[in-house]
Formats: C-alpha cells, structure tokens, sequence
C-alpha cells in the first residue's frame, strides 16, 4: 500500500520505466484510475467510457500512453456533472479539487482537475457530454500498474469505439479536402491499427454504426465511401507530422503511417 508521496514517486518511476513510458503519464494514469475507481464505486446513474480509456478497457493493454477521460451520459448533463462534482468534493486519500470548467463548442463539459497525494500533484482532465445511444456493456477496468486492482465500469464496445474513430478521420478529411483544413487526427490511424490487429471485431456491427453516424452529421451525410479514401499523397504529405505525433504521443511500436493508413483503407473499401 502506498502511504507516502515519496513511496508514490518511487512506484511511478519503477512502473513508468517498464513500460517505457515517460513518468508524467504514470502520474497521469494513477491519478485518472483512482478517480475513475471513485466514481464507479460511488456513481448513483449510468456514465459510460469513451476514447482511451474505452480501448483499455477493450484490449486490455496500452500502446500509447492513456491520457484524459471521456465519459458520455445519456441524462440531463446537470445531473451528472453533479454526480461527478461529489465525488470530486468528498475525495479522501488522493484530493481532486476542479481548477477549471467550461463548456465547450460541441456542448462537452470539460474539468481540469488538480490532484494531490501528499505533495505529489498532477492534472487530469475529464470531458462529459451527453448522447442518445451508445452499443456499451459492463467491463472490469484492467491491471496495467502492479498494484492495480480491477473495478467495474461501463464502457462503449470496442465496435463503437472503432467506428468512432473512423467516422473521426472521415470527417477531419471532408474538412482536409473542402476547406484545406491542416489534418491534425493522425493518432487515430494508429489507434485503428491497434485494433485491428488486437481485436476481434464484428465489422459489420462497426459499418452499421459508422454509417449511423455519418448519416447524422449534417456536413458528412453524403459522403460516399468509395476507396482509397487515403491516398498515396495524403501519406506523403503526413510522413513528418506523423513521426512528430510519433514522439508526441509515445506511441509504443513502430507502426508507419503506410502501414496504418493501408489497414484503414482496406477495412472501409472492403466494407463500404
């Protein structure tokens, strides 16, 4: 059991340098992973996971490191930005204390929270937004730390999450196309690439869901899934911000961005 912010330290850097992953993330992860302990022990309604943490829980494993939350709920935000407030106010033996809140363009409700465990702090941030329908299970939060403990959580289906990301890369590249936009997703084509190769997935339950999807977004609904949707050009274009996101993100394998933009390509031609 860790007591002191020094014993915290010390756990942090011995984990951190298993993974390879810089020490800012391990802080990163245990902080998110306590609160998220917190609030599926303590939650009152249903808050479901999204993005990163969403794949953890799927795949069971990181190949980049985990970064903020992203929980939808299907209630009135209010109620669940209250739900979520008394878990930060009644936090005991790791103290959350909301720093910043503001809601964003997309109707998302973003914190910026301030953890402290004994004089070691670190921020987390947290984005709740409400949905009409998910495809989301129950699913146990997996072991990544040796001192974790497994806990409960809901969690879209790895289904929806992957369809999520397409629809994601499909939408920055209609913006790309038309309006010149400087594509700023390509983390995503890695992601899709982890899953693709981790996973077993019911492609026909993603492209049912990414179709939903893109028939729901104004600007996309009549986007023709015709492929290659990424060409070679695109590729050559990228290569440099790929290699910088690369750094950025620690991505944890070598996958190139020929390579992972071949795989997107090839599930969306082969299921258009």
């Amino acid at each position: 059991m860790i007591e002191t912010g020094n014993q915290l330290k010390g756990y942090i850097q011995r984990e951190t340098n298993n993974l390879n992953i810089n020490s800012n993330y391990g802080y990163n992860y245990y902080f998110t992973r306590a609160f998220l302990e917190n609030l599926y022990h303590n939650i009152k309604m249903k808050l479901v996971l999204k993005g990163s943490y969403a794949q953890f829980v799927r795949l069971e494993k990181i190949n980049r490191p985990l970064t903020d939350i992203d929980i939808i709920t299907f209630d009135r935000i209010e109620n669940a930005k209250q739900e979520i407030d008394n878990i930060i106010n009644n936090s005991t033996n790791i103290k959350f204390k909301i720093i910043n809140q503001f809601t964003t363009t997309n109707a998302t409700l973003n914190y910026k929270i301030l953890c402290d465990f004994d004089g070691k702090t670190g921020r987390i941030s947290l984005d709740l937004k409400r949905e009409e329908s998910l495809d989301y299970s129950q699913a146990k939060m997996p072991i990544l730390f040796s001192k974790d403990q497994p806990f409960n959580t809901q969690s879209i289906s790895i289904e929806e999450h992957l369809a999520s990301k397409l629809y994601v890369i499909l939408l920055h590249l209609k913006l790309h196309t038309v309006l010149a936009r400087e594509f700023r997703r390509l983390k995503d084509f890695f992601d899709i690439h982890t899953i693709l190769g981790s996973s077993n997935i019911d492609e026909y339950k993603v492209i049912s869901i990414l179709k939903r999807k893109i028939k729901q977004d104004e600007f996309l609904r009549d986007y023709e899934l015709d492929g290659p949707l990424f060409k070679k050009d695109f590729i050559e274009e990228n290569k440099s911000n790929w290699e910088n996101d690369k750094k950025k993100y620690q991505f944890l394998n070598d996958t190139t961005i020929d390579e992972a933009v071949d795989v997107t390509n090839e599930f969306i031609n082969k299921r258009r």
